[in-house]
């Protein structure tokens, strides 16, 4: 068969949400972008929707060789530091989950691995009658989970997974996200959570230290942890 017939493969698509807003979403994104170019991997990165400032969106931009534009890596952003819906409607904006996924598909054509991360929570809405599961659902995708570990992240992680589970996606991926001042459940967060989500694949990330705001640090830090990234993405 001709080379021109041959179609090029289905992009995977990889969804970062969060048990909560903070929960390590940008950084995780960042580090598996990084580590996945490092090892030649044709790999972009989408934040759709941010609000507020629009530093980790540019901080994708950045890992990413500035591949894209800014606007490609975060078509949707408001200014108010809020929740997607409430923040595009305080500028009397509406954004139709159509006009997101054909955004995401634009750039999908243009990559094999795309990472895209969510907004605060699995639930948050995004725009009108829709939110992340949405999305997943539609782009067949498939999703890691950043959790903090800490105290409460067994009820946030079960009930992230619980909602997952939905959408029949395959086995949940779990980061567990180092918090710089650790509480005494963040050694056995991982034990419990393992025995209550036997089927779910859980990695710990440890606290980084040092400006996780630059590419630099970013690439540095994705080649320490390249195991456990590996194993996130496998």
């Amino acid at each position: 068969m001709s080379n021109l017939n041959k179609r090029k493969p289905r992009c995977r698509i990889i969804f970062i949400t969060g048990t909560d807003t903070g929960a390590g979403k940008t950084v995780l994104t960042s580090l598996l972008l990084a580590h996945l170019r490092h090892h030649r991997v044709n790999a972009l990165a989408m934040k759709p929707f941010s609000t507020g400032d629009r530093d980790d969106a540019k901080l994708l931009q950045e890992i990413a060789g500035r591949e894209m534009t800014l606007a490609e890596v975060n078509p949707f952003h408001f200014r108010r530091p809020l929740a997607p819906l409430i923040s595009a409607r305080l500028e009397r904006k509406r954004v139709q989950i159509a006009d997101v996924l054909a955004r995401i598909q634009q750039v999908s054509k243009r990559c094999d691995v795309l990472l895209i991360e969510g907004a605060g929570g699995l639930l948050a809405p995004l725009g009108v009658g829709f939110n992340l599961p949405g999305l997943i659902h539609r782009l067949r995708g498939e999703v890691v989970i950043a959790a903090r570990n800490k105290l409460g992240v067994i009820n946030h992680t079960l009930l992230t997974t619980g909602a997952l589970r939905q959408l029949r996606t395959a086995g949940p991926r779990v980061a567990l996200m180092g918090c710089k001042e650790a509480d005494d459940s963040s050694e056995t967060n991982e034990i419990l959570l393992r025995e209550c989500e036997p089927s779910a694949r859980f990695v710990s990330i440890p606290w980084l230290a040092g400006d996780l705001t630059s590419a630099t640090v970013v690439q540095a830090c994705a080649k320490q942890l390249g195991k456990q990234l590996a194993k996130l993405l496998a």
